[in-house]
């Protein structure tokens, strides 16, 4: 029994470590085991359980510091109780500020060059965002470089896109998807980026083509935001 103890412990195996009567195969309780594995060992079974354990939480993730186990929130944050170090449990940074959420996040980045690519936009290339302290200074900055004619649409696809990924982050359209979708400008042709399903951002309803849903009979596919005109009037 000794034996047994310690060759799980020593494996990492400690899940396995049941009472070896084919009757019972239920758990060795840990004084009998502390006895059997002595102090260093069964300190190791102890550790190695308590991660098995935390491991299979779906709501437990570690702190990338210090790695100890921390809860996760529902806006995928958590607080590291040992350091007190806050990070986002998605890219495993400190927790997102507006200009990490919105810019720098690996998340934002690919919200960021689906936007784009849908806009037909490039931006011009700046230093490294670790430079930048807010998110107006890198809206600032990049506008300047950018020609006169470009700086209106710029300006929109900032908003769009900045407001989407404060609000829709961590919602859940779909059940079974952990990305959100996103509503560009006023096209209220939506995709949801983890199942590629599309659909209307108006009825909700599931788009399979676009020419059946959208039109006199449907739903219109572009709709003017009355907001729209006054925040691009504040910045331009």
């Amino acid at each position: 029994m000794e034996t047994y103890s310690k060759m799980h412990v020593k494996e990492g195996t400690v899940l396995k470590l049941l009472c070896p009567d084919d009757k019972c195969q239920g758990a060795i309780p840990p004084n009998l085991l502390k006895k059997l594995l002595g102090d260093a060992d069964f300190e190791r079974w102890e550790r190695l359980i308590l991660k098995r354990t935390l491991d299979s939480m779906v709501d437990v993730t570690y702190c990338p510091r210090c790695e100890t186990a921390c809860l996760e929130d529902d806006d995928n944050n958590a607080q590291c109780s040992k350091c007190c170090f806050s990070f986002c449990t998605r890219c495993r940074e400190r927790r997102h500020i507006g200009l990490h959420l919105c810019l720098s996040c690996p998340f934002a980045q690919e919200v960021w060059s689906r936007v784009l690519t849908w806009e037909n936009f490039s931006l011009p290339q700046q230093a490294d965002l670790n430079s930048i302290s807010s998110i107006r200074e890198w809206w600032e900055k990049t506008e300047t470089l950018l020609p006169k004619d470009r700086r209106r649409a710029f300006n929109g696809v900032v908003i769009y896109t900045t407001w989407n990924l404060w609000k829709e982050r961590n919602r859940r359209i779909f059940e079974h998807c952990s990305l959100s979708p996103l509503q560009i400008g006023n096209n209220n042709h939506m995709i949801c980026w983890a199942c590629q399903v599309h659909y209307c951002a108006l009825c909700r309803k599931v788009v399979r083509k676009s020419s059946e849903h959208y039109g006199t009979r449907g739903c219109k596919q572009h709709t003017v935001d009355p907001k729209i005109p006054k925040v691009l009037k504040t910045v331009t």
